[in-house]
């Protein structure tokens, strides 16, 4: 797939771990959980980010884009906003998804990738070019 733009909204952000933290995901989703669903017939963006500690420390996602599915990519950059977060992976692609979370589901989130990339990626405001 080539790079590009990947924009959404997320209606369901989840955090979870295995291993005593040793497997971490956290997964950005256009639509909410459905046991019953066919997600062989997905048509809706999700942005999965996932590290097995154990055996490495890169961050590597997985995504649908609305149309297809692709993965094994490493992320290079994150940043995380009270409502957004923009991830780049070292496959060119951007993601920009949009999100609302209460204030315990946003401080899980910020723990979770404080956890995934060893160092806290959250900022204030957006930063201008420039400054």
């Amino acid at each position: 797939m080539p790079p590009r733009l990947i924009q959404f909204k997320a209606v369901e952000v989840s955090c979870n771990e295995a291993m005593d933290y040793e497997i971490v995901q956290v997964t950005f989703d256009s639509v909410k959980d459905d046991p019953d669903a066919d997600y062989r017939e997905r048509a809706s963006p999700y942005l999965l980010l996932s590290a097995n500690f154990e055996f490495d420390d890169a961050v590597q996602l997985e995504f649908h884009d609305g149309q297809a599915d692709d993965g094994g990519y490493s992320v290079t950059e994150i940043q995380l906003w009270r409502d957004r977060v923009r991830v780049v992976s070292n496959g060119g692609h951007e993601f920009d998804i949009g999100f609302e979370l209460s204030k315990p589901a946003f401080t899980r989130l910020r723990r979770f990738l404080k956890i995934l990339f060893r160092s806290d990626c959250f900022q204030e405001r957006e930063t201008k070019a420039g400054e």
